[in-house]
């Protein structure tokens, strides 16, 4: 019985470790690669149990979207109007050796928006999200 509740303490241990693994450090990681405008939120995100977001934003603003510390590769980042579907044009800055990315995107129309993160894989994958205000035009 003792080895059985050790046995799942460790397992729980281990869950709580997976899962955590892309916001370790996270203030560090802010502080080190997010170089412009104002954290607005960050978050870990993981394939499996994370739907996509849905951001309201304002028309003129310009914001960014920083993609840290994946667990293996670095997902594709799509941000799409959530009424019409259509995607919207985004500027990336990847940086390969310290495997991080950097979209940034100005809003012509305010609304609803959905932030799609496609890790193209089936198993469980994690990356650090961080949403920037840059400026207002």
């Amino acid at each position: 019985m003792k080895k059985t509740i050790s046995l799942f303490a460790l397992l729980f241990i281990f869950q709580l470790f997976t899962n955590a693994q892309c916001d370790i450090n996270e203030d560090e990681l802010i502080k080190t690669y997010v170089k412009e405008g104002i954290v607005l939120m960050h978050e870990s995100y993981n394939n499996k149990n994370d739907k996509p977001y849905k951001v309201v934003f304002n028309i003129g603003v310009t914001y960014g979207v920083f993609l840290l510390n994946p667990s293996k590769e670095l997902p594709k980042f799509t941000l799409l109007d959530d009424k019409t579907g259509e995607e919207v044009n985004c500027s990336v800055e990847t940086n390969e050796k310290d495997n991080y990315a950097y979209y940034k995107f100005t809003i012509k129309k305010s609304g609803q928006y959905k932030v799609v993160l496609d890790f193209d894989t089936e198993k469980k994958e994690c990356v650090l999200f961080v949403l920037t205000f840059i400026k207002k035009a």
